[in-house]
């Protein structure tokens, strides 16, 4: 590990290996890696090479490599120490996670969601892991957890923090993009002052008024960060909740949640007819986030908006989290297991957002706030 003129912190060779990296999100990701870092060298896992051969031929200095996240002894074909693996496929054997841990190979997962998250936190304890082990699967993969913590610079003892996403039935959503969906039937786990509780999806519903005068009522469901924020930021409570910009299907989809029919179609043989109710492939959409931080006496609202809609997003907080782990952000590479509120430079990563195409408005305390502004493309 190299430190440039004092400043500059990074791994020495850059050679990324995306799993699940010709699908809707890897894509995007690796998309954006060449981007922003055209040096880097990018290794496209996956099961297919006809599936990953047109991308490679867009993106330039390309490799394949055929990996099935299933069968551990297809990873003899993992490069000999590459510099990050990132996760966009669902690991849920935990195979990458073990295959990180005993290598001491960097790794950034965007897909575990609660319960898989905190049986990865067991695992982790029982081990020390010998490079950085970064989970951001919360929201666009950490990028609510920015947000987060953006709106709570300046706001002196934060109490809680209010997440809220707006969902946009025409943007463009693959099968595993929308594996959120599968969470309904399940109670997820949160911390509320310093208490664990499990919350019952769907529940706990507010009206959220997003940027353009649109007010949606929003429901509870299970992200990662309402677990992590409270522990790492010292909050009482963190809430994350969603709504559709189609009234009457966010309406079906509590009614069908919450009724218990939801959970009676949870099953593999059904996996079609969940997913089809959002599942689009059509000309997309926009992604909306609204972030409000509390004290006892103020609110500070961040909101971010991305018109090239959440596949964009996640990648965006991919490629912060990729920054993250590789010191390519201007800090010191983190150390075993980490999350995307820890980062030492939020500000960084809300500029490399804006970079990116991402529009950023804030409101502290009742005031906009003259540092952030609105990014156009």
């Amino acid at each position: 590990m190299d430190k440039n003129n004092g400043e500059e912190y990074m791994i020495e060779q850059n050679n990324i290996v995306i799993l699940g990296g010709y699908g809707l999100i890897g894509s995007e990701i690796a998309r954006l890696i060449r981007i922003h870092h055209p040096s880097i060298s990018i290794c496209i896992a996956g099961r297919s090479a006809e599936k990953a051969a047109s991308l490679q031929r867009s993106l330039g200095n390309t490799d394949f490599i055929q990996i099935d996240i299933n069968n551990p002894e297809s990873f003899q074909n993992f490069p000999a120490r590459p510099s990050v693996i990132i996760c966009a496929v669902n690991d849920t054997n935990d195979n990458i996670l073990r295959k990180a841990l005993s290598d001491g190979i960097p790794l950034v997962d965007i897909t575990r969601w609660n319960e898989p998250l905190l049986k990865a936190i067991e695992l982790i304890k029982s081990h020390k892991p010998k490079a950085p082990i970064l989970f951001a699967s919360s929201w666009m993969a950490g990028v609510s957890s920015i947000l987060a913590r953006h709106a709570m610079n300046g706001l002196e003892n934060p109490v809680s923090v209010d997440i809220d996403i707006l969902y946009a039935m025409k943007d463009k959503a693959g099968p595993n993009a929308i594996e959120f969906m599968d969470q309904f039937h399940k109670s997820f786990a949160v911390i509320e002052n310093d208490n664990l509780k499990w919350i019952r999806p769907f529940m706990d519903s507010h009206m959220a008024n997003f940027p353009g005068n649109r007010s949606y009522r929003t429901y509870r469901f299970g992200t990662p960060e309402q677990y992590t924020l409270p522990q790492i930021k010292g909050i009482q409570r963190a809430a994350t909740r969603i709504s559709f910009d189609s009234g009457f299907t966010t309406w079906v989809l509590a009614a069908v949640v919450q009724s218990g029919l939801w959970k009676l179609i949870s099953g593999n043989r059904f996996n079609a007819l969940r997913r089809s109710i959002l599942h689009s492939s059509g000309n997309g959409g926009s992604a909306v986030l609204m972030v409000e931080a509390h004290n006892n006496s103020h609110k500070n609202t961040v909101t971010a908006i991305d018109h090239k809609g959440q596949s964009h997003l996640t990648a965006v907080g991919a490629l912060i989290q990729i920054e993250r782990i590789l010191g390519l952000d201007h800090s010191p590479p983190p150390e075993g297991l980490t999350f995307p509120e820890e980062s030492p430079v939020i500000e960084g990563a809300i500029k490399r957002m804006m970079a990116c195409g991402v529009a950023i408005d804030s409101i502290r305390s009742g005031e906009r706030d003259a540092t952030s502004r609105n990014s156009k493309e």
